[in-house]
């Protein structure tokens, strides 16, 4: 048998399979039970460098903690046993009970450690020797508040923390009023020194970041206006992507891929979605399938570009870009769906498409029905070709170019 976890024949000996909604495209069941399962956020990747072990969530009985699954033999064991009773990610999901921060973890692929937050301490489990060691303690009365990222090269950790009255205060129970927050901060951790550096402060809670190349972060959204925002390592300066288009269009999810910067354009139909460059500014952008709640897909190399979103009370429905004609026409391809979520609202009922680095799947999450609860699911989508039609700008708007600015 392939050595390599991803491996068609290895992911079959231990997983089972299922043909999935809407075109009965192989897909494998990662994760089962009575408990949701979802990975890390998909801006940021949830496999380990050899693709060994998925790093993800699981919430059930009142807590939520991270999981390691080995992808070779099938093992699943518990990373944190934290019990932070202020767990949940308010606004944005549900209230998990207990447990670590959610939705704050960081997989440091490059050093083989997953970093979370819990009781206002960061602290690093190894994927392999599972030890946990404490990194640093938050300043008195902040809170973690954003989807977190790490450098490609492992060196630093940014993390987002706000005041942890207003966030009680605001976030939780009056979104609407999110522009009264005061004091947002974008921090550089450096994991070799131990030193922060302060790098983004705004009075306006912000929620992800995550790397652009080797340099520069994209972030976002502040409290007024939706949009992705760029600084680079050092900050004390940010710029703004794309502005909201004639018809009030803002962008909420993207993705900072090898080719570019992908994005989709909602608050206004027909819906939309783009790709730019961050160093030109230059972009293309076209319609996508009627869909609501749309995010973008996440391939890293940016050969690939999909969308997800809902299909009235369906579920959920995934399509990738087949084809741009020259007049900006898009052909759109059903990889799966409709496809049950289970849940009301919230980010647990997202699926949150994101290729694998072979290019083989896309792991995502959906709906078990036998359980009624979420779970990861590795969908087969390796017979979909790259998009074709794309700007000849979108092969050449490799991140370099920024960092020679």
């Amino acid at each position: 048998m392939d050595d390599d976890p991803l491996a068609p024949e290895n992911i079959a000996a231990r997983f089972p399979r299922i043909e999935v909604p809407g075109t009965n495209r192989a897909a494998y069941q990662l994760t089962s039970g009575n408990a949701t399962n979802y990975p890390l956020y998909y801006f940021i990747p949830s496999l380990s460098r050899d693709s060994r072990y998925l790093v993800h969530h699981r919430a059930g009985d009142g807590q939520v903690q991270l999981h390691r699954l080995d992808l070779l033999t099938g093992e699943n064991l518990a990373l944190t046993a934290a019990d932070d009773p202020n767990a949940g990610w308010m606004p944005w999901d549900n209230d998990p009970g207990k447990g670590i921060l959610d939705h704050r973890s960081v997989l440091n692929v490059a050093r083989n450690e997953v970093i979370y937050f819990a009781h206002g301490e960061a602290h690093a489990v190894h994927l392999d020797t599972l030890v946990d060691r404490f990194l640093f303690r938050l300043p008195a009365g902040r809170i973690a508040t954003g989807q977190n990222c790490v450098s490609p090269d492992g060196r630093f950790f940014f993390y987002i923390h706000h005041d942890a009255r207003l966030e009680a205060l605001i976030h939780a129970t009056k979104p609407h009023a999110r522009h009264l927050s005061v004091g947002t901060e974008l921090v550089r951790y450096d994991l070799d020194s131990g030193e922060s550096h302060l790098v983004i402060r705004l009075n306006s809670p912000f929620h992800h970041v995550h790397p652009c190349g080797d340099h520069h972060l994209v972030f976002s959204s502040p409290a007024l206006e939706k949009a992705p925002l760029m600084t680079d390592y050092d900050g004390g300066w940010f710029t703004q992507l794309r502005t909201q288009d004639g018809e009030g269009r803002t962008t909420c999810h993207y993705a900072a891929t090898q080719r570019g910067l992908h994005y989709e354009l909602t608050d206004h139909s027909p819906t939309k979605t783009g790709l730019l460059c961050p160093s030109t500014h230059r972009r293309c952008e076209f319609s996508c399938p009627p869909m609501e709640s749309l995010h973008v897909g996440f391939d890293p190399q940016g050969l690939r570009f999909t969308v997800d979103g809902l299909q009235g009370d369906s579920g959920r429905a995934l399509y990738s870009l087949a084809n741009l004609s020259p007049k900006g026409e898009p052909e759109w391809s059903l990889l799966c769906g409709p496809w049950i979520n289970y849940g009301t609202s919230g980010q647990k009922t997202h699926s949150h498409p994101r290729f694998t680095p072979c290019g083989r799947w896309i792991q995502m999450v959906a709906g078990d029905p036998t359980s009624k609860t979420n779970h990861i699911f590795l969908l087969n989508v390796s017979d979909v070709p790259p998009s074709r039609g794309l700007p000849a700008y979108a092969a050449e708007s490799d991140i370099s170019n920024i960092n020679q600015k």
